[in-house]
Order: structure tokens, then sequence, then C-alpha cells
């Protein structure tokens, strides 16, 4: 019965892994030029992205882990750090962020409030906002998605 109990919990949690890599990927594959959501001059040119880091554990361990895949130059830094040691727009033009959002709504008699994150690209030359079309409380798999888009479009 132990067996049986541990080849089913480990068959469940493969079958999630993988869906939740199907997932980000199908993602990945909408967030494009034509979308809006990356900007075209990506294409092109060779650039260095920063992501911003919010100085708390939690959120900044997931930023370093997913950009720690992207293949591209990047740079991590605070958002202080942003308007000081790299404001060079020409050399760091890009930077990834994302806007919280939060939202109620009542059913079984009772509020429930969400917190959703919406990424975007920001060109600092151009003064240009790719917003994501959608948000997700899952900030880290939005994040992979996002990066995973990027080298999609660096890669062509």
């Amino acid at each position: 019965m132990k067996r049986i109990i541990i080849t089913l919990t480990s068959t469940l949690l493969i079958i999630l892994l993988v869906n939740s890599c199907a997932s980000v990927n199908s993602v990945a594959k909408r967030i494009t030029i034509e979308s809006g959501e990356i900007p075209p001059d990506m294409k092109m040119e060779s650039f260095i992205l920063i992501g911003i880091l919010k100085e708390k554990k939690s959120y900044d361990k997931y930023v370093k882990k997913e950009y720690a895949t992207y293949t591209g130059n990047y740079i991590l830094t605070t958002e202080k750090e942003l308007t000081t040691k790299y404001n060079d727009i020409t050399k760091y033009r890009y930077f990834m962020d994302y806007h919280e959002e939060h939202s109620s709504s009542y059913s079984n008699g009772s509020f429930h409030n969400t917190t959703g994150y919406r990424y975007y690209i920001y060109d600092r030359k151009e003064k240009k906002e790719y917003l994501r079309e959608s948000r997700s409380s899952f900030f880290a798999l939005e994040m992979k998605a996002y990066l995973i888009a990027i080298e999609s479009v660096r890669k062509k």
C-alpha cells in the first residue's frame, strides 16, 4: 500500500511539473513583438536587460533564479541603482519590472482579495512601456515566460 501511494504521488508530481513547463512555454509563445509586449528593437540590437530587485528576499531569490537561466546579457539591480549606477540609457536601455494590481470579488457571502503581477519591459530610450496583456499571481512563472519570449526574439 505504501508503495502505491509513493508511486501515485510521484506520478502526480511529474504530471504537474510537465504541465507547468508546458503552460510557461505556451504563455511565452504569446508574448511577442506583434502583441506589443516586446520592444521591436530587441530583435535587431545587442542589449543588456536589467532585472529589478525589490530588496525582499522572498521575491529576489526568484528573480535571481529565473535570470540565471537567461542566456542574454543582464544585470540585476535595485530601483535606486537603476537611476544612479545604471543611468546610461544607451548602454542600459531596457529593464523588466512589474506593476502590482489588486482586485477583490464577492462570492459566497464574503470578499476575496487577490494580488496580480503584470510584467513589462521599459524602453528608457523611447520612454515606452511594453506591458503584458495579462496579469498573474504566479510572478515567478510570469517572469520565466517573459524571459523565454525575449530569448526567442533575440535568437532570430
